[in-house]
């Protein structure tokens, strides 16, 4: 009887907090989005509009051949875009737009290839550099009377994005040479301090309250990576054929990015930091994909270049390669990167307070609009 009281008073206590954080919430009139190709808009090609850029992003080149938004890893709308729409915005252009950019509701600094700590062979907008081109934006958007940018307080108020990591850990499974067991004990701390310092400098430095972090998608269940890595000690896979061993490291670093998180807040207690289960989703969709519109027979299959598993760099996704009949049966569009149909699966569940830690239900909360969904 008195554990049973002592967790009923634990949860009514985070009831009321989570009331509280609700109550107090502003929504955005602007949002920032920090991170790699699953969330870039532009910025890679506008920072490297020449070869080896093509050859490097090639399934850029398939999305614009076919018509899509160009210069998203994608055969459609990003996450990102999705809820640039639902708050009725327009999507959000690249900083490093050179052309006619609008920014009244935001900027996108993603960029692929990007890595959350200061380390890439790919990219050198690593997160923190991403977060002082923020700082430096926001400097000269206040001494700037352009109507383009966003106004000063959107700063305060802005939903400030982060979705990042994913390519530390691609890279280190499969170019580091240590083992699962060493990227554990070294890389997987280390990103979690990465991100949690890129909030809280964007806490001290860019005046940001409102943070809405992603963990990593389940890397185990990407087409690439179970084709290319599922040999050796990392080839046991589970009930989804997923590297079971991989998606422990994953698993792991999420675990510890929500306890980082969670302590930060700690300290900047007048900030919302809400922790985003990307990978959650992921599962979710592979445990039941009917229900979502996906194939079962396709879950860890890429839609772009035949319908097979993710062949390599050199050709998945280019102009002249093949696609499924149906993208919107599948999660994974070239191997690495996700259909526009699992953007939106992901988009609406936390727009509606799924699978994240916070009790706001942006939908109702900012009357958000998924009519464009």
């Amino acid at each position: 009887m008195a554990i049973m009281i002592a967790v009923m008073f634990v949860l009514f206590t985070v009831g009321i907090v989570f009331q509280a954080e609700a109550a107090n919430f502003t929504c955005p009139t602007a949002i920032f989005s920090f991170g790699d190709s699953l969330t870039d808009t532009g910025n890679y090609a506008s920072a490297f509009p020449a070869p080896p850029y093509i050859k490097f992003h090639s399934s850029y080149e398939k999305a614009v051949s076919s018509g899509r938004l160009p210069y998203r890893a994608c055969n459609g709308r990003l996450l990102i875009d999705f809820t640039a729409q639902a708050f009725k915005f327009p999507f959000l252009d690249g900083y490093f737009k050179d052309i006619d950019p609008n920014y009244q509701h935001g900027v996108n600094f993603a960029t692929s290839s990007s890595t959350a700590r200061n380390t890439s062979e790919a990219s050198p907008f690593f997160l923190s550099t991403q977060i002082s081109q923020l700082i430096k934006f926001k400097n000269d958007a206040l001494s700037s009377s352009d109507s383009n940018l966003p106004a000063t307080e959107a700063f305060s108020t802005g939903l400030y994005w982060i979705s990042i990591g994913l390519n530390d850990f691609l890279r280190a499974f499969a170019y580091s040479g240590l083992s699962l067991d060493q990227i554990n004990v070294t890389l997987v701390p280390q990103v979690a301090q990465f991100i949690s310092n890129a909030v809280r400098d964007l806490y001290n430095y860019a005046g940001a309250r409102n943070f809405i972090v992603l963990n990593v998608p389940a890397v185990g269940c990407l087409p690439s990576v179970v084709s290319s890595l599922g040999t050796g000690a990392a080839n046991s896979t589970d009930s989804f054929g997923c590297l079971h061993a991989l998606n422990e490291v994953v698993q792991s670093y999420n675990s510890l990015l929500k306890t980082s998180l969670q302590q930060i807040n700690q300290v900047i207690s007048d900030a919302t930091i809400t922790y985003a289960d990307y990978y959650g989703v992921h599962r979710e969709s592979l445990s039941n994909p009917q229900i979502y519109g996906f194939q079962s027979n396709a879950t860890l299959l890429a839609c772009c270049e035949d319908g097979a598993h993710y062949s390599g760099p050199a050709a998945h996704c280019s102009s002249t390669a093949t696609t499924c009949t149906n993208p919107s049966g599948y999660i994974s569009w070239d191997g690495i990167h996700f259909t526009e149909a699992f953007n939106k699966v992901v988009a609406t569940k936390f727009l509606e307070g799924t699978f994240i830690d916070r009790a706001i239900n942006l939908k109702t909360t900012c009357s958000l609009d998924f009519s464009q969904f």
